[in-house]
């Protein structure tokens, strides 16, 4: 005779009927969830065996949903070498009940690939992990760019390194949120005296300097150009003066306003001392050639083509300086015995100086007797004292009377 069943025994099947609800709404998220899923997702028993595998599987494998289900990676093929790391990572998991990642390297119609794989166990009310999910993903791009990265890391690192200045972003009140390289060489001071602000970059400007500076960086700032060169000095920690070149470039925010610098900071100091030297032996050219009261030229030694004369040498023969630059003297006519300036070219091949009275012919045609003085040099002259040039000296150093 059939009885109804007492408030225990409906509590109970109402409890159970929840759980089998529950289980299969679990199911069918599951199911949505993974089958729209690019990652390459699989669910194994304690076997190893395949219990499940979504769409994005079998479209990178070309195999089909049965060939999976009931079999192992080992059952399927899989390499070697991914086969080894697959099972220690599975059985380390169903071991420990610990969740597990690893990467591996694999041959694909595409090429060679790198996965990640992430191996999850699935606990169920029991308390036993019966089975557990793999999600393998294709992470080629992201190694790809990691590697990129790394290698510009490496490039920037060398730079910064091998640098014979300083890297630094700023703002215009002189203050920076990093400044390194050869920080303590040129100023003397650590580059985090810089970035804490204990001292600001704008104390060490030299003072003729500073206001010009100052100037700039406004200037600057106001305009629309993107980037910028200055020269400037500045006294390091030690008292020593160093000439800085600037090389400073714009950073903008999202809103495409000016939000900082990044420059480069080059100490000029030799180049500019150069310069001065270069400047007074200019000078110094200038007092012993241009301003000379003797009748100097420069040939090339190679060819004898003149390369300069002075306007005591032009008043002398009597032509411009555009119809002398470039010929040599026997263009010009200028020898009345060609003989005589082959013997004299010998000398000179010979490095010996040559000391002697010619006739020189002035382009009128008047042919006047002159002491010369033929010399090689390696740079300047100073009449009969050689100084510095890789070229012969012509100088007419008087009219014989």
């Amino acid at each position: 005779m059939y009885q109804k069943p007492g408030y225990e025994e409906l509590q109970k099947r109402i409890e159970k009927l929840e759980e089998e609800t529950a289980k299969y709404r679990s199911l069918a998220d599951f199911k949505a969830l993974v089958e729209k899923s690019p990652d390459l997702i699989a669910r194994f028993d304690k076997s190893l065996h395949h219990l499940y595998v979504n769409p994005s599987v079998l479209n990178a494998t070309g195999l089909s949903f049965n060939d999976y289900i009931g079999k192992s990676n080992r059952e399927l093929g899989m390499p070697e070498n991914v086969l080894e790391l697959w099972e220690s990572a599975l059985k380390s998991v169903f071991e420990n009940g610990q969740e597990k990642e690893i990467e591996f390297n694999y041959k694909t119609p595409e090429g060679d690939r790198t996965f990640h794989s992430h191996f999850i166990p699935e606990c169920y009310k029991a308390g036993v992990d019966e089975t557990f999910l793999g999600i393998t993903r294709d992470i080629t791009e992201l190694k790809q760019a990691e590697e990129t990265i790394r290698k510009s890391e490496e490039k920037y690192r060398s730079f910064v390194e091998n640098f014979q200045g300083i890297a630094f972003k700023g703002y215009e009140n002189f203050s920076a949120d990093f400044y390194t390289g050869k920080v303590k060489e040129i100023t003397g001071y650590s580059e985090n005296d810089f970035v804490s602000g204990r001292i600001n970059y704008n104390q060490l400007i030299h003072p003729e300097d500073k206001e010009r500076v100052q100037v700039e960086i406004k200037n600057f700032s106001s305009s629309s150009k993107k980037a910028t060169q200055r020269e400037y000095r500045i006294i390091d920690k030690n008292g020593n003066t160093h000439w800085i070149q600037d090389n400073i470039q714009k950073l903008y925010n999202e809103d495409k306003k000016m939000n900082g610098v990044l420059g480069t900071q080059i100490d000029i100091t030799d180049r500019k001392q150069m310069e001065k030297t270069l400047q007074e032996s200019k000078e110094l050219y200038s007092t012993i050639f241009d301003n000379n009261p003797a009748a100097i030229a420069m040939s090339k030694n190679s060819d004898n083509k003149l390369i300069e004369i002075n306007d005591a040498w032009l008043d002398m023969t009597g032509y411009t300086r555009d119809e002398v630059i470039g010929h040599t003297s026997l263009d010009l006519n200028l020898w009345v015995d060609p003989g005589q300036r082959d013997r004299f070219a010998q000398k000179l091949s010979r490095r010996e100086r040559v000391r002697e009275e010619v006739q020189i012919r002035r382009k009128s045609g008047d042919i006047t007797p002159f002491k010369i003085l033929f010399e090689f040099l390696t740079l300047i002259f100073l009449l009969q004292n050689i100084i510095h040039s890789f070229c012969n000296i012509f100088l007419i150093s008087s009219q014989i009377s």
